[in-house]
C-alpha cells in the first residue's frame, strides 16, 4: 500500500494503488508539500520517484517527513527534500523487517529536521545506495544530523556524494563535512 498525503482540490487525502501512483509519478514532476504525516508512506511496495520536490511536510510522532519506506524498494532520482520534519528521519525514513532496498541518485536532502536522522533515518538491516547526491545541513535534536543508521546494514556509496557527516561506506569521490555551496537554498 502506498499513501500519498497530498491534498486534492476537494481537500481529501488520496490513497493510490501502485499502478495509479506509478502513472501519477511518471506523468509529470510531483510537488509534495504541507502534509501532516509522511509525504508518501510506502509499505511492502516498490516506489519510484523522479523529478519531485518534497517540502514542508511534518509528522510529529512518526517517521519519514518526506517519505517513509517500510519493507519495500524505494528508488528516488533527481528529487529534493527540504524543510521536512518527523520524529525519525526528517527527509527519508526506511527500514522494516530486515528487508528493504533504497537507491538515491541525484537527490538533494537539505534543511530537514528530526530528533534522530535529520536527513535520513535507517532502522533495520537492508541495502542503501547513494550516488551523485547531497545530504547536508540537516538537523537532529538528539542524534544524526544528516543521517542515523541504527542497524548493521549494507550502505554503499555509488560515488560523487557531498555528505555533511559520514553515513556509511565512502569512495574517494565522496566529500564529507564539505560545504555543498547551496547558498540560500530556496527551491521553487
Amino acid at each position: 500500500l502506498i499513501k500519498l498525503n497530498v491534498v486534492d482540490t476537494e481537500k481529501k487525502l488520496k490513497d493510490f494503488t501502485e499502478e495509479e501512483l506509478a502513472f501519477f509519478l511518471y506523468t509529470e514532476p510531483v510537488e509534495v508539500k504541507n502534509a501532516k504525516g509522511s509525504g508518501i508512506s510506502s509499505y511492502q511496495a516498490t516506489l519510484t520517484v523522479d523529478h519531485s520536490y518534497f517540502h514542508d511536510n511534518s509528522y510529529d510522532g512518526g517517521s519519514g517527513g518526506g517519505i517513509s519506506n517500510t519493507a519495500g524498494k524505494l528508488y528516488v532520482n533527481h528529487s529534493t527534500f527540504y524543510n521536512n520534519y518527523a520524529k525519525y528521519g526528517g527527509g527519508i525514513e526506511t527500514g522494516g523487517y530486515n528487508s528493504y532496498q533504497v537507491e538515491l541518485n541525484y537527490v538533494t536532502i537539505v534543511g530537514n529536521h528530526s530528533n534522530y536522522g535529520g536527513g535520513i533515518f535507517v532502522n533495520d538491516p537492508g541495502v542503501f545506495v547513494v550516488k551523485n547526491s547531497i545530504i547536508a545541513k540537516n538537523m537532529a535534536s538528539l542524534d544524526g544530523a544528516d543521517c542515523k543508521m541504527y542497524s548493521p546494514m549494507t550502505s554503499i556509496s555509488g560515488g560523487y556524494n557531498i555528505v555533511g557527516s559520514t553515513c556509511g561506506t565512502a569512495l574517494a569521490t565522496d566529500r564529507f563535512n564539505a560545504d555543498p555551496q547551496l547558498g540560500v537554498f530556496l527551491p521553487k
